[in-house]
Formats: C-alpha cells, structure tokens, sequence
C-alpha cells in the first residue's frame, strides 16, 4: 500500500510540473476523507457561478471574475490606480478543511506596497461568501459575491481616475520635456520638427522637410489622455505620404508615435549635446557632398574656393573656412557666440567680425560676399532648432529654422 502511494504521489508530482496544476480534479474524491469535506470542484463552480467577488483587504475593494477555464480577471478600486490584470489561477487541497486558492503572480494583489498574498486559505464557503486567509500573513481575505453592474460602476469610477491622473501627468511632461520633438521614418531619417506654444499649449507648429524644402505649419492644438495613451491631436499635417492628425504619448514606456505609426521622440538632449563636451566638428560642403541644405544656400557652396565648411567643436562654436587654391588655403574664422533662451533645442548664433589667426591674405570679405544668404541663415536673429540624425553609420546635425525656410544638415 505505502508503494502504490507513494507512486500516486510522484504521478502528482509528474502532472503538476508538466503544467497540470488542478491534479486534485482526479483526486479529489480518493481517499478516506469525510463525505462532507471541502472540495476544490465546489469552490471552483461557486467562482464561476457568481459574475463577480469582492474581497476587502487591506482597506482597499479588490474585485475577481472568475471563469472555468482557469483564468480570473482582478481588479482594484480607486485607491490603487492601476490598469486590471488577467492572469490565470488554480485550486488544490490538503485534508478534509482546505482548499487552497491561488492567484498566479498575485493578480492585482501585487500592486500592494506590503502584505500581498497569492494564495487564499479557504475554510469555508457557500455561495453568499467564501471564508479565507492569506496564506502568508493569515489575515482574513473573505470574498463576497457581486453583481456585473456593480462592477463595472468600480472600472467606470476607476478609469475616470486614472484618465484623470494620466491628463495631469502627461501635462506636467508637455511642460518640461514633450513641448518640443522629432518625427522620424521606419530608418530615423530626420522628417519633421513639432513645437508647442501658447499659455495653455494650445498651439502647435509642425516643421516637415520633404524634398528638401522646409515648410511650418500651424495647427490649434488639443491635449487629451485616456487609460492607455496621452495624445496631440490637430488638423491634418502630411508626414511621409500620409495624413497625420495625431502624435501619442503611451504611458507604460513612454513611447511616442503619429496615428500613422512614425517615431516620435522628445529632443531635448540635442542642444546639449552640440553645446557639451562630447561634441565633435561637423562639416558642410556642397563641392565635397557632404551635408545637405536647402537648395538657395546649397548653390551658393557651389564657389569652388570654399571647400568644407566647419562647424567647430571649439568653445564659441566658430565657422570655420578655409578659401584657396591648391597652392594655398587661408583659414578664416566666424565665430558664432551661441546663447540659449527657455526652448530647450532651440539656439541662437551671434555673428562677430570675422578674422584670420594664422594670418595670411585678407579673405574675410570675399567670404562674407559670396555666402551672404548662407551667413544671413546661419545667423538669423529667430535661431536654429539643432536635431541629431544617424543614417547608415553617419552621424549628422540638422539646424532647423522655426520661421523661415531655411535648413542646414552637416556630417561628422
């Protein structure tokens, strides 16, 4: 008898590992326990019976729907502001006054700080209530039957709440870190700057490079927040072939997007990046095909002379060119005495007399002459929004007007 019992034990064991965990519907009924003893199967049918259970713990309402196929959907009131949870759950039992009920990953009992249980010691149940323990902490965690009505008055109230708390949120991020960002393609390619402005943000200026030309569009804003997502929404904007009518915002990884699926993403760190130590010079020279900018001031890098534009990584952040000829090159310096205002990608160069440290030929007003528009863009008195890009294994740094239609792309 010990030998066929403890064979049985071990087939248990088998099962309950390969994933089988209510063994106790095969053993339930074996044994010599009393007729009247506590059964899985009964808590079981009395769970799914019923549309829904409430268990008070902790001072919180917890609330579980039950279904027969092992799964349980739990949920909190307003005290805990947490989306619902489903997850699966299972029965077994020891001795006649046991069954034990567990709530796998703890449902919604994990979003407790302290005192979660998974599983409920049950001693007794009918099915008005069903008397229970936690089985760690042995406090009380009774369940009473609810109606459907009543919960879904608790996930209306709820949701209302976390509505509610997202909105505020996520304003409070409009505020600090979202005001200003980069939509980008499936590749990162640069597409389009978006801005947010008034005294309730209630504004919004898109700025899309498309076939290299810079157009800003200005768009009344609305802000809202549900469950999942915090949203810019505004008439229609094109993006990439497609009609963009809002950016989201999700609030479990903070991930941003267009209704259309572009990548969103916040650009703060761009300014701080070319202000900041770890900046390298980049360059921009139409005649070497390096960089890009709008087409006016492309044309005027056609003058043979210039060669590659630097944009220095030496504290004033100077231009620097170098015009010449084969036999010489003068090295000429524009400095570029950058400042900053509350925007925090958005930067403002200051032109100063150009000069020439290592001397040479005066080139200073031959360049001045035949870069006029581009010097005009560089320096305008609105700024520049700076954007980083890496495009196949090239880094490179856009400068962006916010009022004008000029734009400057240079390399690394």
């Amino acid at each position: 008898m010990k030998k066929l019992t403890y064979i049985v034990l071990t087939l248990c064991l088998a099962l309950y590992s390969c994933g089988m965990t209510d063994v106790w519907k095969d053993w339930e009924d074996e044994g010599t326990l009393s007729t009247d003893r506590l059964k899985p199967s009964e808590v079981k049918e009395i769970l799914c019976a019923a549309e829904g259970w409430k268990m008070t713990y902790k001072g919180i309402d917890f609330y579980f729907q039950f279904n027969d196929g092992g799964y349980v959907i739990s949920d909190t009131d307003e005290s805990i502001l947490e989306n619902k949870v489903e997850d699966g759950y299972h029965l077994d039992f020891k001795g006649a006054d046991k069954v034990f009920l567990t709530l796998e990953n703890a449902g919604a009992l994990k979003y407790l700080t302290e005192g979660s249980e998974e599983t409920l010691v049950i001693t007794a149940y009918t099915n008005q209530k069903i008397t229970a323990k936690g089985e760690v902490n042995g406090v009380a965690m009774d369940l009473t039957p609810v109606t459907s009505v009543e919960i879904k008055k608790n996930d209306d109230a709820k949701k209302a709440a976390i509505v509610a708390r997202n909105k505020a949120l996520f304003l409070s991020k409009v505020q600090t870190e979202l005001y200003n960002g980069v939509i980008r393609d499936a590749n990162g390619k640069f597409i389009a700057h978006y801005a947010i402005s008034g005294a309730n943000n209630e504004s919004i200026k898109i700025s899309v490079l498309e076939n290299r030309v810079l157009t800003h569009y200005e768009r009344t804003l609305t802000i809202g927040a549900d469950d999942e997502n915090g949203t810019f929404n505004f008439d229609a904007v094109t993006l990439n072939g497609s009609s963009v009518k809002q950016i989201l915002y999700r609030f479990d990884n903070s991930a941003m997007s267009t209704d259309t699926k572009l990548s969103v993403g916040p650009n703060k760190d761009a300014r701080g990046f070319f202000t900041g130590s770890s900046y390298k010079t980049y360059v921009i020279s139409k005649n070497n095909s390096k960089g890009d900018a709008k087409e006016e001031l492309w044309q005027e890098l056609s003058w043979k002379s210039v060669g590659d534009i630097e944009l220095s990584d030496r504290d004033v952040r100077p231009l620097v060119l170098c015009p010449g000829s084969e036999d010489a090159v003068w090295y000429t310096f524009f400095d570029a005495n950058w400042t900053v205002k509350t925007e925090f990608d958005r930067i403002y160069f200051t032109k100063s007399k150009g000069y020439m440290p290592y001397g040479g030929a005066d080139r200073i007003a031959e360049v001045e002459q035949k870069l006029t528009k581009f010097f005009a863009g560089w320096f305008h008195a609105d700024g520049l929004y700076v954007v980083q890009e890496t495009n196949g294994g090239v880094a490179y740094l856009y400068f962006v007007s916010p009022t004008t239609s000029n734009w400057f792309k240079l390399q690394k």
